[in-house]
């Protein structure tokens, strides 16, 4: 079975100025560390601010692990700066990585050689020891242990068809 080891969502924000941020997370003695162009508060999610001035417009969250996790982490965001009344005006999800371990042994070569009718297939042992497969959805970092990273799909409902499409094309 597959196992999402991490989402990434973007969320577009009505604009926050970034120092009232910083005031309500020094109160709270919350950790938060500050960048050029961004300030990154780490708790259970992780919440990058990016700058626009001196005022944020848009806000990253990643290390959620699960779909059904998305709400807590916009939850906590909320919660956590309630002194502003943090207004959503979109959430997007930007990527979701998951992996799979097919529990076989794969020789990278010779698949690599049965998938050479794809464009979009890279392979060189030297380099990197996996096999890198873009596909429409994902891109598949497959090793010859049997792990596989799927990383850079949006919609969590092709988890499953995309898991079956890969097994499907080793097996072959």
């Amino acid at each position: 079975m597959y196992k999402i080891s991490n989402i990434k969502i973007s969320l577009k924000i009505e604009e926050i100025g970034l120092n009232t941020v910083k005031k309500i997370l020094k109160k709270k003695n919350i950790f938060f560390f500050e960048k050029n162009n961004y300030l990154i508060l780490k708790d259970i999610y992780v919440y990058v601010f990016f700058k626009s001035k001196s005022v944020s417009k848009h806000v990253n969250v990643t290390k959620i692990n699960n779909i059904e996790k998305i709400k807590s982490a916009i939850s906590f965001l909320k919660e956590t700066l309630n002194e502003i009344n943090v207004k959503i005006i979109s959430e997007t999800i930007d990527n979701i990585t998951a992996t799979l371990n097919y529990q076989k042994e794969i020789n990278l070569k010779n698949l690599a050689n049965d998938l050479s009718l794809f464009k979009n297939i890279k392979f060189n042992q030297e380099k990197f020891p996996g096999l890198f497969l873009k596909t429409k959805y994902a891109t598949l970092i497959i090793f010859h242990t049997g792990k596989i990273n799927k990383i850079g799909f949006k919609d969590p409902n092709k988890l499953p068809k995309i898991i079956e499409n890969t097994i499907k094309l080793i097996e072959k």
